[in-house]
């Protein structure tokens, strides 16, 4: 994960090639103009709001700030056997040896190539209640043990994971969230708890779902605002967010009227 400071040197590197590097001419852009600009530059990007601090229930939630991250790929923890497919029918799938029942779940899905089907039960070396239809398929069949997201920053730490403040799917469908201890308790016995709803909990660093959720989810965290953060602390911005936020600062220089200027004589 990226820092301020490190954000904050591109943006300086950006702003020199912008203004054009000559003799006569150097960027007025200060260390701590930058900083101040990169910060801004995340709250729009990132969408935030601050939220006061507050009580919910037993659980005390500081001043912070709800960051929005957009457009969240979702991917897929496969078990660590695979199998060959050797026929199929409209419903249901044989490969070409028994299916596990230590590492693949009773209930579930399958991946073949880029398509997902999901299963009702296994005996054997058959997945039944297969669907979509997978006729036609062939090749080489993968088990998905979860669905899973890997936040893109580091939530404020609260109990029951609410530094998570909500995970939404494409459709704007929200997902229910589950508290880890709940799911070791009740998931494994009862999925029909959720009532064909997707819930989601959090280990770690990572959201796991409790059935397929969209592709792409729209993630709320609780974080520090970054205005707050120490210079090498990590900043709540992933990767494919740097440059959009690099591009709005520059935008800002320019809008707020900061010019190069010529050196004293």
């Amino acid at each position: 994960m990226t820092t301020l400071n490190k954000l904050t040197e591109q943006l300086r590197r950006n702003y020199a090639r912008f203004v054009g590097e000559g003799e006569n001419i150097k960027p007025t852009l200060e260390d701590r103009e930058a900083k101040l600009y990169v910060v801004q530059a995340t709250h729009e990007t990132l969408a935030m709001e601050p939220k006061k601090k507050a009580r919910l229930a037993e659980i005390e939630i500081p001043s912070c700030m709800i960051a929005t991250y957009d457009n969240q790929t979702v991917s897929q923890k496969l078990a660590t056997t695979t199998y060959t497919i050797s026929t199929v029918t409209t419903n249901s799938i044989t490969v070409d040896s028994s299916i596990s029942t230590t590492e693949v779940p009773s209930s579930g899905f399958v991946k073949i190539g880029n398509s997902i089907y999901s299963y009702d039960s296994f005996a054997g070396s058959v997945f039944s209640g297969v669907s979509p239809d997978p006729t036609g398929e062939t090749g080489t069949l993968s088990v998905i043990v979860r669905f899973l997201l890997k936040l893109p920053a580091y939530p404020i730490h609260l109990p029951q994971d609410m530094g998570v403040w909500s995970v939404v799917s494409s459709a704007g469908l929200a997902y229910i969230p589950i508290t880890t201890a709940a799911w070791d308790l009740l998931g494994s016995l009862d999925e029909a708890l959720l009532e064909d709803s997707v819930g989601f909990y959090v280990e770690g660093r990572k959201v796991m779902f409790t059935d397929q959720p969209s592709p792409t989810v729209k993630v709320k965290l609780l974080i520090i605002d970054p205005a707050l953060l120490g210079e090498n602390d990590p900043y709540p911005v992933p990767p494919e967010y740097e440059a959009t936020v690099l591009q709005r600062a520059l935008e800002l220089i320019v809008g707020a009227g900061v010019q190069p200027e010529k050196p004293k004589a």
